[in-house]
């Protein structure tokens, strides 16, 4: 059996059922058509766009024949942190990428968005999907503040240090 769509797009795959063994016997050579080969003689990968957008701030990087999930999420990470100019930091880890607010407050629980393109002409579907969920936990800032580090000194009458006090190390007398 001869498949007429040419390349690879017409290995379909490929069953036979003999309901009659008196008349006709028969095996299938393998469970699709193959062998086929595309116009241009050689292999077909897939290329297409990756694109990211935190709020408004959106990247775009090139996918191909060497990318992966995990050199993908560097590029855009990279990419993100060139367009983002300061507003987030990204980080990818694998094939993660990870975001970070420089402001506060909940005005910076943002949207986030993915998507991909791909060679449509000769694959149906892409070869990299992402998932992603918006920014969140934000806190405003409340009017007393959160102290995160702290320390104070102890001195003699002359002004030497004999004591500190802080918030990390704890207590320290000095002799």
């Amino acid at each position: 059996m001869t498949s007429i769509v040419v390349g690879l797009a017409g290995d379909y795959s490929l069953s036979i059922t003999n309901s009659n063994t008196t008349d006709m016997d028969g095996t299938a050579s393998g469970g699709t058509l193959s062998g086929g080969v595309n116009p241009t003689g050689g292999t077909i990968y897939d290329s297409g766009t990756a694109t990211a957008t935190v709020n408004s701030i959106s990247a775009t990087v090139s996918y191909g024949q060497s990318s992966t999930p995990a050199s993908i999420a560097q590029a855009l990470a990279s990419a993100l942190n060139t367009e983002a100019d300061g507003a987030i930091t990204v980080s990818a880890v694998g094939s993660n990428i990870y975001l970070t607010s420089t402001q506060s407050g909940t005005g910076t629980d943002w949207p986030v968005s993915l998507s991909f393109t791909h060679d449509t002409t000769d694959f149906t579907t892409g070869s990299f999907t992402g998932s992603t969920s918006g920014m969140s936990g934000g806190v405003n800032a409340s009017g007393t503040g959160t102290t995160i580090y702290g320390y104070s000194l102890t001195h003699a009458s002359d002004g030497q240090i004999v004591g500190a006090s802080d918030s990390v190390n704890g207590n320290w007398a000095y002799q």
